[in-house]
């Protein structure tokens, strides 16, 4: 063993989960001598310099090693002054940390371990100055002392194993400054650590580990208007080796923590270090794992009521490699926090984080894993600063496999976010930062999947006081999550998700905030794609941020963010779109604030295929209103928060299949204690198209919400569509506010092409009718008591027919429900066409006893109507059915009107449906109705609005 030494001080054994490691430390440096107390007096001196350290080591087996150079001694402090006028003496400076620099080396048979850890001596803290007597002035502090340099020697650490599995390890870090102990004094520097070019190899038979480890220093904190010292940079590039035969396998690890910075008072504070992480060698082995951890320092605080604090650091990552075999990689970015702010001063940019990764197998699948997450910005933990903004994020993941061989990949990117504000006075909080980047995997021949997935960051919370919050970021992504097979028979799949950072909260607790909420940031994702696999899928999500929360007596929780998704398909294969778009939360209001509104979320997926299935599913969702915490205020207003969703999917080739399903809820508003309320909420619109040639269709849409319209289209020589639309249901029952809660649904066969449509009104708007083959509109918004007549919420009176046969009195509490039915055999309907309407009702906040009085209007015929008809209507009381087998008996029904006396059923509910079929071209009908509940009095009681109902299906086609 050769062994190179400056001063040992002691040898020491550490476990740890391989073996123990026994650690070769250096001397510290001896402490300055402080200063007598003289006139003037005098001048501590410096602290010694940490003792170094170099040692190569040359041994067999496994071997664990530790390398520790001396720290620097403390500066001596300054001797006072004895008498009037005269200056104290300064404190010395700190000393420097020891330099450390060694290698190791192993070699034999089986498992052989070289594993060595390389540590710097830390610098000195700096002496205290003397103090002066009278107009003497005291003594200047010393600054802290640099930490020592780290290194390896020119072999690093070599593992060689001659028949087994080799492990080769190495740490190198550099040491931490000292920090100024009083006056206008500096911290010291921390030092860099790094690895360039190859330091730790391992050379194995069955398998090879090697890892490589850079840790910066940390900066010493300042004193006064001294600066912060900053944090050590972490550089790896390369640094890593190995090698087995061509059964073997290898795995790779670099990582880097790079040095946080100095803290500082009315001086700078000190920069959050660097972290460079690369890796760029091509592999040889059956199976290869490369990992990289690449980790920032944060920035130093700043204590004083002007400036910033010190910036959080940048970390990038980079794998690029070309591997025989089998790959797996890992790789993990982290930006450096921001330092905070005190007492008045801003809090600075948390760091950016960037991950590249490219990947080539000649003979194997490949498995990828980025994230990357941007460093928050600095927070204000006093005064009236502002947060600082976080740090971007960004992924660029790539990777290609040869032949039938698989690839996975999957990226994700976290905008930092914004620094909070603690102080009540009137701090501001930061703003979130955006993420980006892209994900493409291909392959030759096999299965290519790709995720993505980016989100903003979210605005920094104001405490108290009158402050800002801070604005969430936005997050855009189009067309930057690709799969791609190069060949017919492949595979893709594509799954993209974006989400906007929310807004920040005004107030906690009980610390209320009367400043501005931030915007949420809007989410967008868009996916597009033309491909020749056996089989190909997209799935985009976006998610608009949520609005802050206010905690006031007074005001408005903040607003939801707008998200919207767009998938675009076209394949010979198979082909399948999946689109979800929810808009974000409105933020609750607490202490006497409401509740804020939600966002919007639009949602379109598309799939054509050329010679097989299409699949097509979208989902909108407006965010729902923010809730009212312990309050007797309401509860927020969804009005704005509409939902749109459509999905369409067609096949070309002959006798294929086609689905297609869309679901859009506007966002929930909220009434008295938080309870749904559809008019309060927000506008719902789906619609499904089925297109096939000559083949099977099916398509169902739903829509849920204040206006909720719904519309379905197939066309094929079989299948099935259907319509559903609803008020807002919440938990049925006892969370709902609705006087009336209504749901209606169309479904009918698909010969040739049908089309059917259902719409539920609760906002006063009237329905005019549909171009639907099939359509049920019901107007659930006017329910007045008038003893003259009905009122709707336009102004208009209902029929003099309906006012004259409900008798209403002026004891009468009075719920209408007033509707549109038809439909009619297209002209490019094949065979016989059967369709079924169905709606129930729920009347809430009922007592016992009311009376339901259905009357049809309206009622007009083409042709022969239909080949046959049923009406089915259900309550508590049991089940009714009527059946017509032509016009006449029809007409004759419809001319008179239906009562249920006496419906004793608490919150009752109330059925109709109406199924019809038809095979004659021209052969149609439509239908007006008016359903009345009134409720019976009872003495010592609240009136009671009771249920009505009417359920039609039809089939219309208007030209």
């Amino acid at each position: 063993m050769i062994r190179v030494c400056v001063v040992l001080l002691v040898c020491v054994c550490a476990s740890n989960s391989f073996g123990q490691r026994v650690t070769t430390q250096a001397d510290d440096g001896t402490d300055g001598v402080n200063g007598a107390s003289l006139d003037p007096g005098q001048v501590g001196t410096d602290g010694g310099i940490g003792a170094s350290i170099s040692e190569a080591i040359d041994a067999i087996g496994e071997l664990y090693r530790g390398l520790v150079a001396g720290n620097g001694g403390r500066g001596g402090d300054g001797g006072n002054a004895l008498s009037e006028t005269f200056d104290g003496g300064s404190g010395g400076r700190g000393g420097n940390g020891g330099d450390a620099s060694g290698s190791i080396r192993s070699e034999g048979t089986g498992r052989i371990v070289a594993d060595l850890q390389i540590s710097a001596g830390n610098g000195g803290d700096g002496g205290i100055g003397g103090f002066g007597v009278g107009t003497g002035a005291d003594g200047l502090a010393g600054d802290g002392g640099d930490g020592g340099i780290a290194t390896a020697l020119a072999d690093g650490a070599i593992a060689i194993s001659s028949d087994g599995r080799a492990r080769a390890a190495l740490t190198v870090i550099g040491g931490s400054g000292g920090d100024a102990l009083a006056g206008n004094a500096n911290g010291g520097s921390g030092q860099d650590a790094s690895i360039i070019g190859v330091k730790s190899s391992a050379i194995g038979i069955t398998g090879a580990d090697s890892l490589v480890e850079v840790q910066g220093g940390n900066g010493g904190n300042g004193i006064g208007t001294g600066n912060g010292g900053r944090g050590g940079n972490g550089t790896l590039q390369d640094a890593i080796s190995v090698s087995v035969q061509e059964s073997g396998d290898v795995n790779i690890t670099q990582t880097i923590y790079a040095g946080a910075g100095g803290n500082a008072q009315a001086g700078i504070a000190g920069l959050g270090g660097q972290a460079i992480n690369e890796f760029s060698k091509n592999l040889d082995a059956a199976e290869a794992a490369v990992s990289l951890y690449s980790f920032a320092g944060s920035g130093g605080s700043r204590d004083d009521n002007t400036g910033t604090s010190g910036n959080g650091g940048d970390a990038s990552s980079k794998i690029v490699s070309t591997q025989t075999g089998t790959l797996f990689t890992y790789s993990e970015t982290r930006g450096g926090e921001s330092g905070d702010g005190v007492g008045g001063s801003d809090g600075g940019q948390g760091g950016d984080a960037s991950a590249m990764t490219d990947l080539v197998t000649t003979d194997g699948m490949i498995d990828a894993y980025d994230v990357a997450w941007g460093g928050s910005g600095g927070w204000i933990r006093s005064g009236t600063g502002t947060g600082g903004k976080g740090g971007q994020a960004t992924i660029d993941l790539s990777a290609t496999t040869s032949g039938s061989d698989d690839v996975t990949l999957q990226g994700h990117a976290f905008g930092g976010d914004g620094g909070l504000a603690f102080d009540e006075v009137g701090g501001t909080g930061g703003a979130g930062a955006t993420a980006g980047g892209s994900v493409s995997a291909t392959t030759v021949e096999g299965l290519a999947n790709a995720y993505g997935y980016f989100q903003g960051g979210s605005g920094g919370d104001v405490i108290g006081g009158n402050g800002n919050s801070g604005d969430g970021a936005s997050v855009e992504i189009i067309n930057q999550v690709t799969a791609q097979s190069l060949s017919s028979t492949g595979q893709t799949f594509v799954e993209q998700i974006v989400q906007g950072g929310d807004s920040g909260d005004v107030g906690y607790q009980s610390d209320f905030g009367t400043g501005n909420i931030g915007a949420a940031g809007d989410a967008m994702s868009s996916l597009s794609a033309n491909n020749d696999n056996s089989d190909s899928t997209l799935w985009g999500f976006a998610y608009g941020g949520q609005g802050g929360d206010r905690v006031n007596s007074s005001g408005v929780g903040g607003s939801g963010a707008e998200a919207s998704s767009s998938v675009i398909l076209r394949n010979t294969g198979t082909a399948s779109t999946y689109a979800y778009a929810g808009g974000g939360w409105g933020g609750d209001g607490v202490a006497g604030a409401i509740g804020g509104q939600g966002g919007r979320g639009i949602a379109d997926a598309s799939s054509v295929s050329e010679n097989a299935e299409a699949f097509a599913e979208s989902f909108a969702y407006g965010g729902d209103a923010g809730f009212a915490i312990d309050s007797e205020a309401p509860g927020g207003n969804a009005f704005e928060a509409s939902a749109l969703s459509n999905a369409s999917a067609m096949t070309l080739g002959i006798g294929q299949y086609a689905e297609a399903y869309s679901e859009a809820i506007g966002g929930f508003g909220l009434g008295e204690n938080d309870r749904y309320l559809s008019s309060r909420s927000g506008v719902a619109n789906s619609e499904a198209t089925a297109t096939t040639n000559q083949g099977e269709a099916y398509a169902f849409s739903s829509a849920e919400g204040r206006q909720a319209i719904a519309r379905s289209t197939g066309e094929g020589v079989s299948g099935f569509v259907t319509a559903t639309a609803e008020t807002v249901r919440g938990a049925l029952g006892d969370e709902n506010d609705d006087p009336v809660q209504v749901w209606t649904q169309i479904s009918a066969d698909v010969k040739g092409i049908t089309s059917v449509e259902a719409s539920v009104l609760s906002d006063g708007t009237i329905g005019s009718g549909s171009t639907a083959d099939a359509f049920s509109i019901v107007d659930v918004s006017a329910f007045y008591p008038d003893q003259s007549g009905v009122i709707d919420e336009s102004g208009l009176l209902a029929s003099s027919a309906l006012v004259a046969s409900s008798q209403l009195t002026t004891e009468s509490t009075v719920k209408v429900v007033r509707g549109l039915i038809g439909g009619e055999y297209g002209s490019v309907a094949l065979g016989v066409i059967d369709t079924s309407i169905e709606t129930t009702l729920q009347f809430n906040d009922s007592q016992e006893s009311s009376n339901v009085l259905i009357a049809w209007e309206s009622f007009e015929a083409t042709g022969n109507g239909f080949d046959s008809m049923m009406v089915t209507i259900g309550s508590s009381m049991g089940d009714q059915e009527w059946s017509f087998s032509n016009l006449a008996e029809a007409q004759l029904f419809f001319s008179q009107a239906i009562e249920f006396s006496e419906i004793t059923e608490v919150n009752p509910t109330l059925t109709m449906q109406l199924s019809w079929s038809s095979s004659g071209v021209g052969d149609g009908f439509s239908l007006g109705y008016a359903a009345t509940v009134s409720a019976i009095p009872e003495p010592s009681t609240t009136w009671g609005l009771y249920l009505s109902s009417l359920v039609l299906i039809t089939r219309r086609k208007r030209r």
